[in-house]
């Protein structure tokens, strides 16, 4: 995806004995190869503790987007820790219409597959991290939701013969774990963190269809001498059972694998890596990053390392809005293979 944001901010924030308060508004004005040119909103609330250094903060946030080609989406975030980081408590609701296409299973799809079509859903989702010993906590979640597809070309959604094609109810009950040790989960400096889960697509719960996903992700930081900041991620996906078309694993996005539009490659199982150089930041609001990274889509975990590999690399900026909270904007370009390459703009780091 490219896409171009001009953006303004104006925060707004009171302090106590022990908690910062702040408030950020962000009107948007963009364009999109997938949306045309599109305005949206994000009001983001966060709550920082100011007693324990290494309390993690509290945020909530409320956005919509609406584009020039009928895209519209809504929702609401919630990120909660309760005192000590006992407990993290993540909770959304989203209602999205986003037409979107469809170029069929694999890494060598091409553009002559393109298949158009328009899903709506809603779907909301919590999900609790429970704290059993030190920097290491159990994770439960469940989701919800339901999807209308419409088709608009022809095709194998058109002739509904892949799951998902027309309607579809979300039930998936999340189990896993995570080790933690960074020291802030906004903009990290150092420290790491392992997680892995499983959610299962339950149709004694009400889901359409019985599949599971495996989400294995790894992150390192290290800070070097003047505030220069080293970070790598590596992150494997995989589904299986009968699985809807659009629950596969994807290749790219504006996190991991950047350069490769989200979606545009699918399969079963994806893997991928990365790594970031992140400078330090100069008067304290700007600063630059480049990285470098690789994946792979295969239908079985045991062909990650043998099929067409998909390389990028990019350059960025930050501006860094909030010193303390470390919270900002970002701009990276990411390079990809076969004529691929993306423009992002979001809140905070990619990872």
């Amino acid at each position: 995806m490219l896409a171009v944001w001009a953006a303004s901010a104006v925060a707004q924030g009171s302090d106590s004995a022990s908690v910062r308060r702040r408030w950020l508004f962000l009107p948007g004005l963009g364009w999109a190869q997938e949306t045309g040119w599109e305005a949206g909103f994000t009001v983001l609330r966060t709550v920082t503790p100011l007693r324990d250094s290494a309390a993690r903060p509290t945020s909530t946030g409320v956005y919509g987007v609406r584009s020039q080609k009928g895209q519209t989406r809504f929702g609401l975030d919630v990120d909660r820790w309760l005192p000590g980081n006992s407990r993290r408590v993540q909770a959304s609701l989203n209602a999205v219409e986003y037409p979107f296409s469809f170029y069929g299973i694999g890494d060598r799809t091409t553009d002559s597959m393109e298949e158009r079509y328009t899903p709506r859903w809603i779907e909301g989702y919590v999900q609790v991290d429970e704290r059993v010993r030190p920097r290491l906590y159990a994770l439960y979640g469940i989701r919800a939701g339901y999807q209308e597809v419409t088709p608009k070309s022809a095709g194998l959604i058109q002739d509904q013969l892949l799951p998902g094609s027309r309607t579809s109810r979300t039930m998936i009950v999340t189990l896993g774990a995570t080790y933690d040790s960074r020291d802030h989960v906004v903009s990290t400096r150092r420290g790491q963190r392992f997680s892995l889960a499983y959610g299962r697509s339950v149709k004694e719960l009400g889901a359409s269809y019985q599949f599971g996903r495996v989400d294995a992700d790894w992150r390192w930081f290290r800070e070097l001498p003047a505030g220069h900041v080293m970070a790598l991620q590596a992150n494997v996906v995989g589904v299986d059972g009968t699985v809807p078309f659009d629950r596969y694993a994807v290749v790219g996005g504006s996190r991991i694998m950047r350069g490769y539009s989200a979606g545009r490659f699918r399969d079963r199982w994806v893997s991928a890596a990365q790594a970031e150089y992140r400078s330090p930041m100069v008067l304290r609001r700007f600063g630059v990053v480049a990285f470098a990274g690789a994946g792979a889509a295969a239908p079985r975990p045991g062909l990650l390392g043998s099929v067409r590999g998909f390389p990028s690399a990019g350059v960025g900026g930050r501006l860094q809005t909030d010193p303390v909270q470390r919270t900002g904007l970002r701009l990276d370009y990411a390079w990809g293979a076969y004529a691929f390459g993306s423009l992002y703009v979001g809140f905070n780091q990619a990872f």
